[in-house]
């Protein structure tokens, strides 16, 4: 059975960008990135449905008449909004994120998105794509630059086979690069994570996947159709299971294989007429996959925008994933369907095509200056340990980290200061204090790594850790400084620790027992080696970040990310009690807190006595950390024994 228009797939893509919704506007989905999915999959058999009808009936393809449906079908509606979400995140953006939203604006106008944002910084203390209104732009990129490339793929491929079997010429060629593209991503996801996520070789296996099902449409169309009911019965909660589930590392055939396949699944099924594929092509659905297109562009701003506007309210990112039908519906019925409808060849298709280009470029290109002046003013100094280079995955003792041993005249010790970015945001106080008593000082970061024997998902910081620990016993500091976030270790429910060898567990009861065995195996070996140590207990998280409300809110003075102490002691608890266990009873081994040094008597703030004490939600500033020095200072004496 052929149909002209795939009702079924409509109803996918309404799925999909479903999916996104609930994901981006917290409303329970686990992974929206089955969405994304789900829509490169649709993609290549949407589009490769078209051009092999084309090849069909006339043996070639309008490649021209092909570009200019794009233009049409793509671009007004991208312009428009890249043009308001350029002029209006002047205002409210984040503003740590302010001076992205003209870059990304200009590179998404020309469908490079996705190059621009994987070219960004991607440490610990770099700017929260969370932050950036136009993130989701990244998948329109890899989109279009698949339909660049794809066509005289297709044609080529067609021509080879032309005298046999040009359909199967085409499934053989797309194979092979579908495959290749598998294998490039999967090498690329244990190498370069970023690079995977966003660069088009890496995604094409995805569209290549929806490819190959519409080119082996002939043979889908001779399966029964109770056989078809059976697939698509199968298919389609393996799609959904797929959104709900909580996204999980690994192999990119165990994360991705399910979703893409299973969608793959469906469309094939579709082909004859079941169950399934007549729900999915039902009207309410079917509405809601023509308005995807439209609500997968403005749902991301008006969430990120909304956010800004007050970060600790949690209901802005649903009810804004839900405005965004407002204004997908205008786009939709007064800017994408009238311009479709359009004949346009030529001079002014391309004049169109220039247009749409030209508005959000020049949007982006008025609004510069004034949002990097912006970000610049906001911009918080780095610490100490990132502007030395020393937060990285080398361990103790290792020449790499030479420019990281600060020595003082007629030193008395060395003090190691040791762990994630949260040891990394006491440098400066610790530098401070050991000048003052005459102690040199190894600094030792590495973003995301504790300092303790545990299983996360970060490459390179186990080992990190036991090379650094066997290295103590060369250097023998006479004290080790230790700090993590070690209260979103052990309470966030979204993080799995084990011990080395052990099974991986979200459990909120079993993690600080976890925690604690293994800190206090880190400071027994220590004690034994004879060295001092001094874990410091975790600071305050703030409810918002100041760096992530809007440039107006941060103006108006309307952003100060208030906490009650009785907040802050209940969220620090768990990890604080763990740690002081772990320290108990080990001679050598003591413990700090500086809550109180951060805090007033009844609540916690971005700010005290007029120092901004955050550089973001989960870490001080510089000028807030250096309020620590006197405290540091007396605490490290103290460990030491001195007068």
């Amino acid at each position: 059975m052929t149909r002209e228009k795939r009702l079924d797939v409509q109803g996918l893509r309404a799925l999909a960008i479903l999916f996104v919704l609930g994901f981006h506007g917290h409303m329970g989905i686990g992974s929206g990135f089955v969405g994304v999915d789900v829509f490169f999959a649709i993609s290549g058999f949407v589009i490769t449905t078209t051009l092999v009808g084309e090849l069909e009936r006339t043996g070639s393809l309008q490649l021209g008449a092909f570009y200019v449906r794009r233009v049409k079908r793509l671009l007004p509606a991208l312009s428009a909004m890249l043009t308001v979400v350029a002029v209006l995140g002047v205002l409210l953006a984040p503003v740590r994120a302010v001076h992205l939203v003209p870059l990304t604006a200009l590179a998404a106008s020309v469908f490079g998105a996705n190059v621009y944002i994987a070219s960004l910084p991607q440490g610990y203390f770099s700017v929260s794509s969370d932050l950036n209104p136009l993130l989701h732009t990244w998948t329109l990129g890899v989109e279009e630059q698949f339909y660049l490339a794809f066509p005289l793929f297709l044609v080529v491929s067609w021509q080879l086979g032309r005298r046999v079997a040009p359909r199967a010429a085409c499934a053989l060629s797309v194979a092979a690069l579908t495959v290749g593209s598998f294998l490039l991503a999967n090498w690329s996801n244990a190498s370069d994570p970023t690079g995977a996520f966003y660069a088009s070789p890496c995604r094409a296996w995805e569209f290549g996947a929806g490819v190959l099902t519409a080119l082996l449409v002939p043979l889908w169309s001779r399966i029964p159709t109770l056989v078809c009911s059976a697939i698509a019965a199968a298919a389609l909660p393996i799609v959904v299971a797929s959104a709900f589930a909580a996204p999980e590392a690994g192999s990119l055939a165990a994360r991705l294989g399910p979703p893409v396949l299973a969608t793959c699944a469906l469309m094939a099924a579709g082909t004859r007429l079941n169950v399934v594929s007549f729900l999915l092509g039902r009207r309410p659905l079917v509405a809601i996959g023509d308005l995807s297109y439209s609500l997968y562009l403005w749902h991301w701003p008006l969430i990120v925008f909304g956010q800004a506007l007050d970060p600790s309210a949690r209901w802005i990112a649903p009810v804004a994933g839900i405005l965004a039908f407002v204004p997908a519906v205008v786009s939709f019925h007064y800017l994408e369907h009238p311009i479709r409808r359009m004949s346009l060849r030529g001079r002014p298709a391309a004049r169109l095509a220039a247009v749409c280009v030209a508005l959000p470029a020049a949007a982006a290109v008025a609004t510069l200056h004034v949002s990097f002046v912006t970000a610049a003013s906001y911009a918080p100094a780095a610490h100490e340990d990132l502007a030395r280079n020393c937060d990285g995955p080398a361990p103790l003792g290792d020449a790499s980290r030479a420019h990281c041993n600060m020595r003082v005249p007629n030193s008395r010790g060395t003090v190691v200061l040791i762990g994630d970015s949260n040891a990394g945001q006491f440098t400066e106080p610790v530098l401070k204090a050991a000048r003052a008593l005459h102690l040199d000082v190894d600094i030792v970061t590495f973003s995301s790594c504790a300092f303790v024997p545990l299983r996360l998902h970060e490459s390179g910081c186990g080992r990190r850790n036991a090379l650094s620990m066997k290295a103590m016993a060369r250097v023998r500091p006479r004290l080790v400084v230790i700090a993590a976030r070690s209260d979103v270790m052990v309470g966030d429910a979204r993080i799995a620790i084990a011990r080395p060898g052990g099974v991986l567990t979200n459990s909120s009861s079993l993690k600080p027992r976890i925690y604690q065995g293994a800190l206090r195996e880190e400071l027994s070996e220590l004690d034994r080696l004879g060295i001092r140590s001094l874990v410091v207990h975790p600071v305050p998280r703030l409810r918002q970040d100041e760096a992530a409300c809007a440039v107006v809110m941060l103006a108006l003075r309307r952003c100060s990310g208030l906490l009650s102490r009785d907040q802050v002691d209940d969220e620090l608890r768990p990890a604080v009690t763990a740690e002081s266990r772990a320290a108990r009873g080990i001679p050598l081994a003591s413990v700090m807190s500086v809550e109180d040094a951060i805090c007033g008597k009844s609540r916690c703030s971005a700010s005290r006595d007029g120092v901004p004490m955050y550089r973001d939600r989960d870490h001080l500033s510089v000028p807030g950390s250096l309020t620590l020095t006197g405290r540091f200072e007396a605490a490290i004496r103290q460990r030491l024994g001195r007068a």
